[in-house]
């Protein structure tokens, strides 16, 4: 198959540049993000065993927010920080200081502006952004690769040590993160090739703490690089990420294709973290950037000849139309398809250009901020309470997803103890089970539009019976939900359940199987 880059316009470089033009209203330049990560050894991708200072309480699952000023005015609560905690959010990755244009610190070891100890105070984690490309903090000509990091500059790995050993709070700081999609600029700005040695280096200024860093969605060709490059850089960072946007991306739409409108093009996002995760150490966790229901400073139909009508929340381009902003109960399902693919954390790209940073946590107060304020409220307390499940084992992981093309899929699939199957050709599944507390947990969704019996073969939990402890409809379409019903699991350890009925597309149920 030939692969290909797509226009810079496609990338999602296009929200930061927004940014950055936002910023600067204010005499703010926005350093550019840069990236790297690298090859560590397989005991320190094996969950969080391998670094000391990072959380291995089995509640913590990351919710994860991006790039934000604390000094952020959200309503209905007294601080940004305590906008973080009503809403669920329990980490922050990177932090805009405002200390001159500047990354925060500004100063080798010192907490500047207050935040690092308002956000210790808070209880929430922090991973910082690290001195990742040769001209920090500037990039004014374009961020290019330290592939020799230095330990002494002012958000270099020793300053952030100098940081926790002046203040005592060791447990804020849980990683860092040293940049975003090296591979814009023809994968050889930053260059890829020399992400695994940068990473190794950043490690032995700190074995304790894992290195972050993001991706394009390189699987379906945004920033594809040649040979084994994105691979290489995929299987190196210690947590590897992406973030792709499937509702609101208008370059992949000959991907999604399908009927009705907007295009049905919610399963490229599961597609492409089953695929990122299959390149990657096993048991190496990955987070995944979702839509929050913004437009993400304007990426929401910007390119490829797409206009967008706020009124309608379509973008389209004649040929194609998609939102442009993802309506909540797909946000939702975008969630769960990621962790059903493998996820171990969730991100948020909150900023639109109606709002800037913080339109997901309700900044502005618009009628739409607000219900996405309380979407992702609602995403990140289920997500809590199901913590300590999604980080148990997993005995069974499945996609009927074969690849890129709308039409890539099988009618079955089978995984560790899982085997599902569907009743209707045209709407295939995904799904995951989980051994946690002396039960078994599936969670499972449709993979395209549409209505669908599948059903489910458990070995071994023949007898048992299934039932539903959380259905999306509880909160979409509560009067077709199925929360506490319960499904017998037959002799041959079977049970079938419905998906998708009534125009509710990509359902997510979880059931408890004892």
């Amino acid at each position: 198959m030939t692969h290909f880059s797509l226009p810079r316009t496609g990338s999602i470089r296009m929200k930061k540049a927004a940014l950055a033009s936002m910023l600067a209203i204010f005499g703010v330049t926005l350093t550019s993000l840069p990236s790297s990560a690298a090859e560590e050894s397989e005991r320190l991708h094996s969950g969080n065993g391998g670094w000391s200072n990072y959380p291995q309480d089995p509640s913590y699952f990351p919710t994860v927010l991006w790039l934000q000023d604390l000094r952020t005015t959200i309503p209905g609560y007294s601080s940004f920080l305590a906008a973080m905690k009503g809403t669920g959010m329990n980490t922050l990755l990177d932090l805009n200081g405002y200390t001159g244009g500047l990354w925060w610190p500004s100063s080798f070891g010192v907490d500047n502006t207050g935040f690092f100890a308002q956000i210790a105070a808070a209880g929430i984690y922090l991973i910082p952004q690290v001195n990742s490309a040769t001209n920090l903090p500037g990039c004014s000509g374009g961020c290019i690769g330290n592939l020799s990091p230095n330990n002494t500059d002012v958000n270099s790995v020793a300053s952030y040590q100098a940081l926790i050993a002046n203040t005592g709070l060791k447990s804020t700081i849980i990683g860092y993160v040293m940049g975003d999609e090296p591979q814009t600029g023809s994968c050889t700005q930053w260059p890829m090739s020399g992400i695994p040695n940068e990473v190794a280096k950043y490690q032995t200024y700190d074995s304790t703490r894992p290195f972050f860093m993001n991706s394009t969605d390189y699987v379906f060709n945004s920033g594809w690089c040649s040979g084994t490059l994105n691979q290489d850089f995929m299987k190196a960072v210690p947590i590897g990420s992406m973030d792709s946007y499937p509702l609101i991306n208008p370059w992949t739409t000959s991907n999604a294709k399908g009927s009705g409108t907007p295009v049905d093009s919610l399963w490229i996002q599961g597609w492409s973290v089953a695929q990122m995760i299959s390149q990657r150490v096993a048991g190496a966790p990955f987070w995944a950037f979702v839509e929050s229901g913004s437009d993400a400073l304007g990426f929401g139909g910007s390119g490829n000849g797409f206009t967008c009508n706020a009124s309608t929340n379509s973008c389209t381009n004649g040929s194609w139309t998609i939102y442009q902003r993802a309506p909540a109960n797909l946000v939702n399902a975008e969630v769960w398809m990621s962790i059903i693919n493998g996820a171990t954390g969730i991100e948020y790209f909150c900023e639109d250009t109606t709002a800037s940073f913080a339109y997901c946590m309700g900044e502005g107060g618009s009628a739409g901020a607000l219900a996405g304020q309380a979407n992702v409220t609602y995403m990140n307390s289920n997500l809590k309470s199901f913590a300590p499940v999604l980080n148990a084992a997993t005995v069974g992981r499945c996609t009927m997803n074969t690849g890129m093309a709308y039409a890539n899929y099988t009618t079955s699939c089978t995984n560790g103890i899982l085997t599902v199957s569907t009743g209707t050709s045209t709407v295939p599944a995904s799904a995951l089970v989980k051994s946690y507390g002396g039960a078994t947990y599936l969670i499972a969704q449709p993979d395209r539009n549409g209505t669908a019996a599948f059903t489910f073969t458990l070995t071994g939990l023949a007898g048992k019976t299934a039932k539903v402890v959380y259905d999306s409809n509880s909160r979409y379409d509560s009067t077709h939900t199925s929360l506490n019903s319960t499904h017998p699991v037959n002799s041959s350890a079977q049970f079938t359940d419905t998906f998708g009925a009534n125009g509710d597309n990509y359902q997510v149920k979880i059931y408890k199987i004892q």
